[in-house]
């Protein structure tokens, strides 16, 4: 292994394999650090947008553990609603992937391995310095290497960000999840079935709760997309306390709702979720350092989904060290992801503020879950349907202003505020 790279990529996720990948199959030396020996376990419910296959057509298909085509939403485990994601008239083109992170990420870092990039998994770098207008990386046992580029793909709380001073007012989310062996040969629940998606949605404060099809288990969990603006790491069961008790009775109750039995042993794992805050600075030195995924706080607001725009921030890493306007980063992310990620924020302040009545007037709408699946995509733009459905929405709190859909004792009093 050599010691001097043109581009140093921290973090072998899908935002920094992407970015390795495209660095390496046009020319560039390229290392990819990976903390853990892959394939690793990565928590993560495993929710694929079909777009990805769009952006990386050559992820194979015993990646994809489940297609799914229909959702299933709840109200505190009632009020059950169950919609395909397609219409029946006309061509399906929607499909939501369920993979295994340990599978799909080592399938990513293999793809840029075979573009020539190189991989160093099981090290974990400890300092960054500049050095004669190159940076230097330290890991352990004395390891180091120089790049003219650093690539932090290195996560919620990496060193890439911290090393340089970018990131400084996060907002932090928490989901935890678990796996259960499940055999479908069983017969549980009608609706438990591998081409169907369970949400919850009243059980969980500004988040939600869900039962996603795998191949031979059941991924289990729930997640909360509101938080404080954090600056400290919450990244597994123990440091989540008190919400991970919460998140763990939440899940107990939803399999007991589907009277799934055998699930004593699941191993549970939190993590946190970097929610789009807005606009601000993700390269620094002139460029030569950039942001990418998880580290960008590119995950979305809505959805807690962060895959598919960590995916495309390593493209736009990658073409813009290779044309010579990495200095652009930032306005190109706000451009090509920031705008859309500003009017899921709106849905979401708007969502998670009266879940109650937008469960009402939106989820149990067999239209809106075709949209949300669009949404989720990449099909169709937050921006394009913000504003209506924020009108709509802002229009039966008006109407309905005499009841309780939320923490607040007067649901119209923020109204102002969402349309």
């Amino acid at each position: 292994m050599r010691t001097r790279y043109d581009v140093i990529v921290i973090g072998a996720g899908p935002g920094g394999a992407t970015a390795a990948a495209e660095l390496a199959r046009n020319g560039l030396t390229t290392l990819m650090v990976e903390r853990k020996p892959l394939p690793r376990h990565k928590a993560c419910g495993g929710g694929l947008p079909m777009a990805v296959g769009d952006l990386i057509p050559e992820i194979p298909a015993g990646v994809v553990e489940a297609t799914v085509t229909w959702m299933r939403h709840t109200w505190n485990f009632q009020d059950a609603v169950l919609f395909p994601v397609n219409n029946p008239d006309s061509m399906p083109d929607i499909t939501l992937w369920m993979v295994r992170r340990d599978r799909f990420d080592e399938h990513l870092a293999q793809r840029a391995i075979n573009f020539g990039a190189e991989l160093a998994d099981g090290l974990h770098i400890r300092h960054i310095e500049a050095e004669g207008g190159r940076f230097r990386l330290v890991g352990e046992n004395g390891w180091s290497a120089t790049a003219d580029y650093v690539v932090g793909a290195d996560g919620a709380n990496g060193i890439t960000a911290s090393s340089f001073g970018l990131r400084q007012k996060r907002q932090i989310g928490i989901a935890m999840e678990g796996e259960l062996s499940y055999n479908w040969d069983r017969a549980d629940h009608p609706d438990l079935r591998p081409e169907v998606l369970h949400l919850e949605y009243g059980r969980v404060k500004h988040g939600y709760a869900w039962i996603f099809p795998k191949g031979d288990h059941l991924n289990v969990g729930a997640g909360r997309m509101r938080s404080t603006t954090a600056s400290s790491s919450r990244t597994n069961l123990e440091e989540a306390h008190p919400l991970g008790d919460q998140f763990k009775a939440v899940v107990e109750d939803y399999l007991n709702s589907l009277g799934i039995e055998g699930r004593e042993g699941i191993r549970f794992y939190a993590h946190p979720l970097p929610i789009w805050n807005g606009p601000e600075p993700l390269e620094a030195a002139d460029g030569h350092v950039l942001l990418v995924g998880d580290a960008a706080g590119l995950v979305d607001p809505l959805f807690g989904d962060g895959i598919l725009n960590a995916i495309r921030s390593g493209f736009i890493a990658a073409r813009l060290i290779l044309n010579g306007s990495a200095a652009q980063y930032t306005q190109q992310i706000q451009r090509e992801i920031g705008r859309n990620l500003e009017a899921a924020r709106r849905l979401a302040n708007l969502f998670y503020r009266f879940p109650a009545l937008c469960y009402q007037v939106a989820v149990k709408r067999l239209e809106m879950t075709r949209l949300a699946a669009q949404l989720f995509c990449g099909k169709v733009e937050f921006s394009e349907v913000a504003p209506l459905a924020l009108k709509r929405i802002r229009t039966a709190l008006m109407r309905r202003g005499n009841r309780s859909y939320s923490d607040q004792t007067d649901p119209t009093q923020h109204a102002g505020e969402l349309g």
